[in-house]
């Protein structure tokens, strides 16, 4: 019987400092993934040098490159073309797989082979590599423990539905997806009019299909930087709330109603909201406060009490808008049919 093999497409542009630890932590599982295709998206720094060297060092690794910048979704796409592995994990340059993710991965596939993606919990890390927090972000992913000594489980359609209405964000996209190569074709790999928010219907899409392999650690590191993909989305609310609105074209049309319950994306849909005006609070909160110490450095208790007036006043609007938008979260229920589980 052939071993099964996983294909690691990674978009890259301008992440030349991240690459080697990146390409390191992949090499170093084990079994290793069958090939690592790696896309350079027309970067403008030392990015091609780093990837020659490593390309040089490990012959697993295939580069491909972009004449002019394209994009994260189709640089990712270029490279699942290109890949032949029965599954494709779709990774940024930036974020880090943990020991112990493809071998768990692979036997939760080996056993569950009509499941569609197997996700992992998530850490998350700032600009240089340190543990750090997000807000708003699901405290269980990586907690929900498993008895006995099964390093992963099975998880159907109707239990991923009853576990997204406790923790509305227990599935994540980003680096924790390993998916069936025949269930990301079907959704079209990553999908560039959905922009940031690809990643979040493909995981939903394969996971309520066709069920997926929950592995309870957290066995990948998500990289929080100012600029990257996933924040594109969060920095304006009226950009995210645009984007949503493709997000729940796609889960209502013919396609995939089925997939996803009426029910389910009218939640959704209050649930963004909520976390669309919080992460762009939160950014613009960041970007005036440093404006203001810019114009304003505190040399003085004047300075100081400005300062401080306008962190709580932000606070105080935020605090306003957000209990404002999370009544139309709480005015919302799942229909008596999905709270029974079907």
């Amino acid at each position: 019987m052939t071993e099964a093999r996983i294909s690691v497409c990674l978009p890259n542009f301008n992440h030349s400092r991240y690459l080697p630890g990146a390409i390191e932590a992949l090499v170093a599982q084990e079994p290793p993934p069958y090939e690592i295709i790696i896309v350079d998206d027309a970067s403008t720094d030392d990015s091609l040098l780093i990837i020659k060297k490593l390309v040089d060092r490990y012959p697993i690794i295939r580069l491909l490159q972009n004449l002019e910048n394209q994009g994260c979704c189709l640089s990712t796409n270029r490279a699942i073309a290109a890949s032949k592995g029965d599954y494709i994990y779709p990774t940024a340059a930036d974020d880090l797989v943990l020991p112990g993710f493809f071998p768990r991965a692979l036997a939760g596939f080996a056993a569950h082979p009509e499941a569609g993606v197997c996700v992992t919990g998530v850490k998350y890390i700032d600009g240089s590599g340190k543990p750090t927090t997000v807000a708003g972000s699901s405290k269980n992913w990586g907690n929900f423990r498993i008895r006995g000594p099964v390093s992963f489980t099975f998880l159907n359609r109707n239990i991923v539905l009853q576990r997204l209405r406790r923790d509305p964000r227990f599935l994540h996209g980003g680096p924790s997806p390993i998916y069936r190569r025949e269930i990301l074709q079907k959704l079209g790999g990553l999908q560039e009019e959905l922009g940031p928010y690809t990643d979040w219907f493909n995981v939903h899409a394969a996971a309520l299909g066709f069920g997926m392999i929950h592995i309870a650690e957290s066995l990948v590191a998500f990289r929080i930087a100012p600029g990257g993909f996933g924040d594109s989305g969060a920095q304006n609310p009226i950009v995210a709330l645009k984007l949503w609105g493709r997000v729940r074209s796609k889960m209502q049309s013919t396609k995939y109603r089925e997939i996803f319950p009426l029910d389910f994306v009218k939640r959704k849909e209050a649930e963004f909201v909520y976390y669309a005006f919080a992460g762009s609070m939160n950014i613009s909160q960041r970007k005036n406060l440093e404006a203001l110490r810019r114009v304003l450095p505190p040399k003085y208790w004047g300075d100081r009490v400005l300062l401080f007036l306008f962190q709580q006043l932000h606070r105080l609007s935020k605090v306003i808008i957000l209990s404002y938008t999370r009544l139309g979260i709480k005015s919302i229920r799942w229909s008596e049919q999905e709270r029974d589980g079907y």
